[in-house]
């Protein structure tokens, strides 16, 4: 399941990439770009972060810190690489060129993701249901569920920021008022 995936994820983002060196307005430009990001990148980033932590029943910290590590590696140097080819050939040959790219390497390498062997107890070790080290995994070591808990825990943040920014409003408010009176009395 990951394999088809990340590969409908390498799919969209080279796909979209491409399309954005042929956009005529800036609202065609910025909706490529949101489903580059929203279907592309998202389609890519979870599920091989979930893949990777659940290959390792020990230091699988350390294995997701590596591959957060290149995520971020790769948000640092594409923009960079990006700056000096829109420079030598413009932003539409850059555009096409980075799409080419995209497809040209995260393809064969989406082809080559494989899933972690299947342990006799799936409930010891890494696979254990729960949140560890900012990821969700669900019982069966895959990320299917991991998607749904992942935007179950965001709904609810967003409840409980939502509700404590709420709460310190009406409570300066109150004190705000609460002053006033002490100073008119």
């Amino acid at each position: 399941m990951t394999r088809k995936v990340c590969l409908f994820g390498a799919l969209v983002l080279g796909l979209c990439i491409l399309a954005a060196a042929w956009a005529q307005t800036l609202w065609q430009f910025y909706i490529l770009f949101f489903l580059a990001g929203f279907l592309g990148a998202g389609s890519l980033f979870a599920p091989l972060i979930a893949n990777v932590g659940n290959w390792f029943k020990y230091g699988a910290g350390l294995a997701l810190g590596i591959a957060s590590a290149g995520q971020a590696l790769g948000q640092g140097g594409v923009p960079f690489a990006t700056a000096v080819l829109i420079g030598a050939m413009g932003w539409r040959d850059t555009l096409t060129t980075i799409g080419v790219i995209t497809l040209a390497a995260l393809i064969p390498l989406a082809m080559l993701i494989r899933q972690p062997p299947k342990h006799l107890f799936g409930w010891i070790g890494h696979g254990i249901g729960g949140y560890q080290g900012g990821y969700f995994f669900d019982l069966s070591g895959g990320y299917t569920v991991t998607y749904a808990n992942a935007s179950l825990a965001g709904v609810i943040n967003l409840i409980i920021v939502g509700s404590l920014y709420i709460t310190i409003v009406r409570r300066k408010t109150a004190l705000a008022s609460a002053g006033q009176s002490r100073l008119t009395a």
